[in-house]
């Protein structure tokens, strides 16, 4: 489902869902690392018009991502035209 630049960018959300641990007591293990995402869109300017645009992702300590709008869930680390 092809959709516009300007309703992904808006819309675009990545949902990281990060490992938790249950800390049964005060010397248990610790708990994982918070997801980070970066995000990139190229070209980063349009002319009027619209155009085709790259958004490419990247995460540390992410199990999981996905973008709203339709999409849906994606590789924690990937791209999209």
């Amino acid at each position: 489902m092809k959709k516009s630049f300007s309703t992904i960018l808006l819309a675009l959300s990545l949902v990281l869902a990060c490992c938790t641990k249950e800390i049964n007591n005060i010397v248990g293990p610790s708990p994982a690392a918070a997801p980070i995402a970066a995000l990139t869109a190229t070209p980063d300017t349009l002319p009027i018009g619209g155009g085709k645009v790259v958004l490419k992702w990247t995460t540390l300590n992410a199990l999981g991502a996905s973008i709203n709008q339709g999409i849906g869930a994606v590789s924690v680390n990937d791209s999209l035209v």
